[in-house]
């Protein structure tokens, strides 16, 4: 396909138009976390492993909430390490 000068593109992006907050929750393998749920949690807020396990003391664990393109970099980020997590609502990009 060519482009040519001065026609206009146009894209559709459904997340442009996504109005919801998602919430991104961290869900713990054990009773207990582990090294990678540790580094995960570390990598994607962005604090240290101290304080990384003194957060992940529940089962469940909010990471981050917003819209459609914040939850898609964060998730970039949590897919690197092998760990379980949940999306709310269920989140389809």
């Amino acid at each position: 396909m060519e482009l040519y000068e001065g026609i206009p593109a146009t894209s559709y992006s459904p997340m442009l138009y996504d109005e919801n907050i998602y919430k991104i929750y961290i869900i713990l393998k054990g009773n207990k976390y582990n090294k990678i749920e540790i580094k995960a949690f570390s990598k994607v807020c962005n604090v240290n492993y101290i304080e990384a396990s003194k957060k992940l003391n529940n089962k469940r664990v909010l990471i981050g909430e917003g819209n459609a393109y914040c939850i898609k970099d964060i998730l970039k980020k949590l897919l690197q390490y092998d760990v379980n997590y949940e999306i709310i609502p269920p989140y389809c990009y």
